[in-house]
């Protein structure tokens, strides 16, 4: 991702943006449903995400986001200080 694609994530205009394809947008609805409510992921969610992916891709999906999650709040639960990076300098 380039840096002006992570500035737009932290804003709530990223769907909106010409930064990110359909594909791309679809992808962030997913993971940022499955992280503040997974219960709200529908099938039209799903549908739209098969127009790119098939079923094994969408369990990766799944599972990477759900990954992600997991190691987020084991992080904050036990408030890990994560490793400075160089990309965490800029």
């Amino acid at each position: 991702m380039s840096n002006e694609q992570i500035a737009a994530l932290k804003t709530d205009t990223w769907e909106s943006s010409p930064l990110f394809d359909d594909r791309e947008k679809a992808v962030i609805r997913l993971a940022e449903k499955l992280t503040r409510a997974p219960g709200s992921v529908t099938d039209g969610d799903i549908q739209q995400l098969r127009k790119w992916f098939g079923e094994a891709h969408l369990v990766e999906l799944n599972l990477a986001i759900g990954t992600m999650n997991l190691t987020n709040r084991f992080n904050l639960c036990f408030d890990v200080e994560l490793e400075e990076t160089e990309a965490s300098r800029r």
